[in-house]
């Protein structure tokens, strides 16, 4: 009989545990900057994952508007980095200031 890897028996347990969607939005937010590249990466932020809404704060309105054409992309290459349909919506937020130090 063959071993089963760890990888299968904690994916079973967590789609057990009810654990998998949380976990795959978790991952979604993970691999952000490798499946937009550095570039982008660089300019954005993956703030969370929620009903298949993918929150990113941009750094400007230009990026936003940039991104606003790669969505569609972006969401399919996610979900196929993922394996799972994770990400349905990406909703590009603008870059709330940072307060100064006192």
């Amino acid at each position: 009989m063959k071993p089963t890897p760890i990888r299968e028996i904690l994916e079973d347990l967590a789609r057990s545990m009810g654990w998998k969607k949380r976990m795959d939005e978790e991952r979604a937010i993970l691999c952000w900057p490798e499946v937009v590249g550095s570039k982008v990466g660089t300019n954005t932020k993956p703030l969370k994952v929620r009903r298949g809404k993918l929150f990113v704060e941009v750094r400007s309105s230009a990026w936003m508007n940039e991104l606003v054409f790669l969505k569609g992309d972006i969401i399919s290459k996610l979900n196929q980095r993922l394996e799972s349909q994770v990400v349905k919506e990406i909703v590009f937020v603008a870059e709330r200031p940072r307060e100064a130090p006192s």
